[in-house]
């Protein structure tokens, strides 16, 4: 919530649930993040492949399902990403990936250093394959 609200953020998501928008978007509600902050999702088909979450296969492409995302909205000038997998921070994404670990989850820490991340600017190409 604090920074979501304390960077004025909206969110894109990349996640293995990016399918399910409305429920990810009624669980951030219940932690004071409204809904409306949820404004896109990454490609990809995560969970409709048949995999499931602990396929590690499911996660291969994060970082060029993100390159995509920004790829088509040239209007995020700056962005953070916060990932539990590495995989979602290749290439030139990597200045501006926080690794989220899956046991303590998001820690202050990692909110000052997201903050500080989008006060970055954009990659100037991030439509190259060598991006990632």
């Amino acid at each position: 919530r604090a920074l979501a609200r304390g960077a004025d953020a909206s969110l894109c998501l990349s996640t293995f649930w990016r399918g399910f928008g409305d429920y990810i978007g009624y669980v951030l509600s219940r932690h004071g993040i409204e809904r409306g902050r949820v404004v896109g999702r990454t490609p990809g088909r995560g969970h409709e492949n048949g995999f499931d979450a602990s396929d590690e296969r499911v996660y291969e492409n994060r970082s060029d399902e993100i390159v995509a995302w920004l790829s088509d909205h040239p209007e995020v000038l700056h962005f953070v990403i916060l990932d539990d997998r590495d995989s979602a921070g290749r290439g030139v994404l990597q200045p501006h990936f926080v690794h989220v670990s899956t046991r303590s989850g998001l820690t202050k820490r990692d909110v000052e250093e997201a903050l500080r991340i989008l006060t970055f600017p954009r990659p100037p190409d991030l439509r190259s394959r060598e991006a990632v």
